[in-house]
């Protein structure tokens, strides 16, 4: 009968239609998860970083850096890292803005010598000192050559 025959159809067309709507509605939804979730990824660790391995300067992903590398940085460069300043520009140039770490809103002067090498500590951690850049801080002025610690 007609009816019976309606009535076979109707799971076929809805079948038919599940089979393209929901490939396109699960490929939307993970669009707009993947939209909404982006802000919250971390950026830096795709951002590239200038190191000196093996005596040449190339550019690797942040991520892929390793204990021993020379890396250099220059105003608008993010410390990955902890990192020791080998070598300033120019004396007293460097600022780096660590916010980030001490919530405060001034630059920080940084250079190439280190009080608690030469027996000037006063009381000084090793994180005080004014050649260690604590990953988190960016460089707003001046260049520099650091080395990320061995672990």
């Amino acid at each position: 009968t007609p009816e019976e025959t309606k009535l076979c159809l109707v799971p076929a067309v809805v079948l038919s239609v599940g089979c393209v709507v929901y490939p396109a509605l699960d490929w939307w939804l993970a669009s707009s998860l993947h939209q909404l979730t982006s802000p919250f990824q971390h950026p830096l660790y795709n951002q590239l970083v200038t190191v000196r391995r093996s005596g040449v300067t190339q550019q690797i992903k942040s991520i892929d850096l390793v204990p021993g590398d020379i890396v250099l940085m220059s105003p608008g460069s993010y410390a990955h890292t902890d990192m020791r300043v080998v070598w300033c520009g120019t004396r007293d140039a460097l600022k780096i803005d660590t916010c980030a770490i001490s919530g405060e809103m001034y630059l920080i002067e940084k250079g190439d010598s280190d009080p608690v090498s030469r027996g000037d500590t006063s009381g000084m951690g090793w994180t005080e000192a004014n050649n260690i850049i604590l990953s988190g801080c960016w460089v707003v002025e001046g260049v520099c050559v650091c080395g990320s610690p061995h672990r």
